[in-house]
Order: structure tokens, then sequence, then C-alpha cells
């Protein structure tokens, strides 16, 4: 029960935590879409992995490529924080921002090195260095404030676990 009890808290904080990330980074995704006349383009493009090039030719909002491209965002950002969740359940303060820098690196070394075009996300392309930095550093970061507000909430409910619980 007690491990049940925990993997679903854990669930629960990954979840919490991509919606928060995917939501700030789609954010910043359309701030750099505007800044280039093009405000849904590069929401657009995550959609590469499912409808093939026809994503890249769609700068404006489509019904059908920008919910797909939202969709994939968000599927992929929720993956990342369940992950992050699990892997930095222990981590509070500074360690956790810590890791989720560090965390923000390992994905774009996984999601623009090392991740084939055809499934890499498809902004990578459109990017400069800077701009793609600022989207990783956004994605780190706001995994790590979304993971501490979720326990400090927990400890504040009075989590029966022991998790939220900040002094264990």
């Amino acid at each position: 029960m007690q491990l049940t009890r925990r993997s679903s808290e854990r669930g629960r904080t990954g979840i919490f935590a991509g919606l928060t990330a995917a939501a700030a980074t789609a954010g910043v995704l359309i701030g750099f879409g505007s800044a280039r006349g093009a405000p849904w383009k590069l929401i657009n493009s995550d959609a590469l992995i499912a409808l093939g090039n026809e994503a890249r030719f769609h700068d404006g909002f489509d019904a059908t490529v920008t919910t797909v491209g939202l969709v994939v965002h968000l599927l992929s950002v929720v993956l990342w924080g369940l992950l992050f969740a699990i892997v930095t359940w222990r981590l509070r303060g500074w360690w956790l921002a810590l890791a989720g820098l560090l965390f923000a690196g390992v994905v774009y070394v996984i999601d623009i090195v090392l991740l084939p075009s055809r499934i890499a996300p498809g902004f990578a392309s459109v990017l400069s260095t800077t701009e793609l930095a600022v989207v990783f550093l956004t994605l780190g970061l706001s995994l790590a404030a979304a993971v501490a507000i979720t326990r400090d909430q927990s400890a504040v409910s009075g989590s029966a676990n022991g998790f939220g619980d900040p002094s264990h």
C-alpha cells in the first residue's frame, strides 16, 4: 500500500510538473514565433512527428496542425515531467533547482542532438542557439518549480506518506 501511495504521489507530481512546464515552454515558443511574425509556427512544427513535413508549412493557426502540435508538445513535456519527478524525488531547494537545470541539459541532448530529425522537436531547426537555451532553461526551471510547489502543498495538507514533509 505504501509503495502504491508513493507511486501515485510521484505520478501526480510529475503530471503537474509536466503540465506546468508545457504551458511555460509553449508560451516561450509562441513568443519567439510572434517575434518572427508567426506566433503558431513553432507550435505547429511540433506536429512534424505526427503529420510529417506538412506541419512545417503552417505559420498561422490551423485547427488540425496547431491542435496536433499542442498535443504532441503537451504529451512529450508531461513525459519529461514524470521522469523528472521520479529522479528528483528526494531533492529540495537549490538542489532541486540545479537538478532542473541539469535535467534540461539532458533533455536538450536527447531532443536536439540524439533524436533523428523526423521525431525531434520541429522548433529546433528554426530557433537560434540562445533561443533554444531559453526554451530548455524554461523547461528545467518550471519543472523544478512545479515539483517544489506540489511538495509544499503536500506538506501543508499533511501528506500521509511522509514524502510531503520537507524534513524527510
